[in-house]
């Protein structure tokens, strides 16, 4: 709930940033997405595409 309005607005760079900058700090290790609300961040933020593989509405970090 806290991050809706970033992840409803992909188009703005600093919503990019915001997610990499997390992402950064501290990647989940599986992300819930039943809205497909982080493929957009993705084609914006291919390195972190890399290090996810997708099951259903889930994204499970892969190891490197």
């Amino acid at each position: 709930e806290l991050a809706k309005d970033i992840f409803k607005n992909p188009d703005y760079f600093e919503n990019i940033i915001l997610v990499d900058r997390s992402f950064q700090k501290d990647a989940p290790e599986v992300i819930v997405d039943q809205n497909n609300l982080m493929q957009p961040f993705f084609d914006r933020i291919p390195k972190w595409q890399l290090k996810y593989k997708r099951e259903g509405n889930l994204y499970f970090k892969v190891s490197n």
